[in-house]
């Protein structure tokens, strides 16, 4: 819902809620990148940073893919979202994947 307070609260309590998936796949990247709610999708991306590199860190975070195969990425280029479409291409070009 863009409550960047409550995001906060939950992932301080539970890191691994930002790879968690909803029965469609989309994890909370996915959703607040399809709403364009910018401020969250930085708080996530920058949570994502802080992740296990072994892991996949913030690589893992942007790439999950829901049960359409669609990235972050894609649900911000449908839905317009030129700012949150500008961040998650910055942060896969830092990433060195052109795969996404």
């Amino acid at each position: 819902m863009g409550d960047k307070s409550a995001v906060e609260e939950l992932l301080n309590r539970n890191t691994s809620l930002l790879t968690e998936k909803n029965i469609k796949g989309n994890t909370p990247l996915h959703l607040t990148a399809r709403i364009s709610h910018v401020d969250v999708v930085e708080f996530l991306i920058y949570h994502a940073e802080k992740l296990d590199v072994e892991n996949g860190g913030v690589y893992e975070v942007i790439s999950m893919r829901n049960m359409k195969d669609d990235t972050p990425l894609h649900e911000a280029v449908r839905g317009g979202h030129h700012l949150v479409t500008s961040l998650l291409v910055k942060k896969v070009v830092e990433a060195n994947h052109s795969d996404l």
